[in-house]
């Protein structure tokens, strides 16, 4: 993947024994996902937080993107760590710099008015607290 121009690489394998897991550990919820919402069109994408945004300095949990966006947060990527991803439910309370790769699925066209807000810096109505 790197050779094809990849800049970074989220591993499959890390993903599907996570998702293995939650479908031994908790069948009921990832059956009500799959039918609600994994039965639409979605897209994945990695959004990153641009310089001087609000969102930098804040805990990754401070975050509310369902309460504007229809997109659920996978995870952020920080780029000074490493290039892997911090998934959202890992228990790390992560904080946010720019820079940082903000990783969501959802509809494109939310997608798209995430990434505008974020380059136009009107997301501090997403911070929850």
């Amino acid at each position: 993947m790197f050779a094809a121009g990849a800049s970074k690489v989220i591993d499959p394998y890390e993903i599907s024994g996570r998702k293995v897991h939650e479908l031994i550990a908790r069948p009921m919820i990832v059956d009500m996902l799959e039918h609600t919402v994994f039965g639409k069109h979605l897209d994945i994408a990695e959004i990153e937080i641009p310089l001087g945004s609000c969102l930098s300095g804040n805990p990754l949990s401070a975050l509310d993107l369902g309460g504007r966006y229809n997109v659920v947060l996978m995870g952020v990527v920080d780029i000074e760590m490493s290039d892997s991803l911090i998934f959202s439910t890992s228990g790390v309370d992560h904080k946010l710099d720019a820079g940082d790769m903000l990783v969501v699925i959802g509809p494109a066209v939310e997608i798209t008015r995430l990434k505008g807000d974020l380059e136009e810096d009107r997301t501090d109505q997403l911070l929850g607290g």
